[in-house]
């Protein structure tokens, strides 16, 4: 079993590139494979995969985006 948020994020991020998935799809099958309930899954994220997460969610429109200020 993963010990820190750092080493967890890094094993997702790398399941993501080995498998050709997005972020959200990896932890959902890493959940599923490993019988671990999501709502546990995301306490174990750190703050800079959740960004990613967010910007592919945006993507995907599951979230509005963030208002940007104009330049």
């Amino acid at each position: 079993m993963l010990k820190t948020a750092k080493e967890f994020s890094r094993t997702i991020e790398n399941l993501s590139e080995e498998h050709d998935l997005g972020l959200i799809d990896t932890i959902t099958w890493y959940a599923e494979k490993n019988e671990i309930e999501i709502e546990s899954v995301v306490k174990m994220l750190t703050p800079n995969i959740k960004e990613k997460i967010y910007y592919e969610a945006s993507k995907l429109r599951c979230v509005k985006k963030k208002p940007e200020l104009p330049l």
